[in-house]
């Protein structure tokens, strides 16, 4: 491992600035274990939370999975299982929210276009956004969590006001139910809910964000979308 050894300088303060500045040029050259640079540099400990934190947003952009490497997947359906991390005390809409602690793929053939979509590590899913009214009905954790994790990711980075692609993760949502073994009545509600109740959501710059795993804090500034977009991928029969 490399060394980046900050030079001697006379003040506390900025003894701290260079050693952030020296963790994050550590962690842009490529660094394999946060704790372990951290524990190198010594910084204090607000320090050593904000080295950590900016070092963790590196990696973020670093890690972004590529939805395409699961197209050639032969099965449909989930790919691992679901890893998440619950927020404590913290709720959206009076839903609990939980974090994303490693990718969450899912592929699907539906009229002829095969998608693959990834939820990455680190964003922030409150599950079935399920419109207040129909709550009675549908509990937004369940049995559809992970359709709903899925659902929520394709929302998180859609363009407002287009259509065609929220009607396609609505569609897509409805396939993950079945293949989830939800009933028909059920899954045709929760169509009909989203299809109702999710045009403003989507593309909603609210729905797009992320939290430190460690802390469970809020990652500020939040991301660029851009990089997220290759977490969506297609293909064609004929292709």
């Amino acid at each position: 491992m490399v060394r980046h050894t900050p030079p001697d300088t006379g003040s506390d303060s900025e003894k701290t600035r260079v050693n952030v500045m020296s963790a994050l040029a550590a962690c842009e050259s490529g660094c394999e274990n946060t704790e372990e640079v951290i524990a190198e540099l010594d910084p204090p400990p607000p320090a050593g939370r904000i080295v950590r934190e900016q070092m963790e947003k590196a990696e973020m952009h670093r890690s972004i999975p590529d939805a395409a490497e699961f197209l050639t997947r032969a099965e449909d359906g989930f790919i691992d299982a679901l890893a998440i991390i619950v927020v404590p005390r913290d709720l959206r809409e009076n839903r609990r929210i939980a974090v994303i602690s490693r990718p969450f793929a899912y592929v699907r053939w539906f009229k002829s276009i095969r998608t693959s979509v990834v939820a990455p590590q680190r964003y922030v899913t409150d599950f079935a956004s399920i419109p207040g009214w129909a709550r009675w009905l549908i509990a937004p954790f369940g049995k559809h969590a992970e359709a709903a994790v899925i659902h929520d990711w394709l929302y998180a980075i859609g363009a407002p006001g287009d259509e065609n692609a929220r009607k396609r993760a609505d569609d897509l949502f409805r396939l993950a139910l079945k293949d989830l073994g939800v009933n028909l009545l059920s899954r045709n509600a929760m169509h009909r809910a989203v299809r109702a109740g999710g045009k403003n959501s989507f593309g909603d710059p609210s729905e797009f964000r992320f939290r430190h795993l460690d802390t469970l804090q809020p990652v500020q500034p939040s991301p660029s979308r851009a990089p997220y977009m290759k977490t969506v991928a297609f293909k064609s029969r004929s292709a």
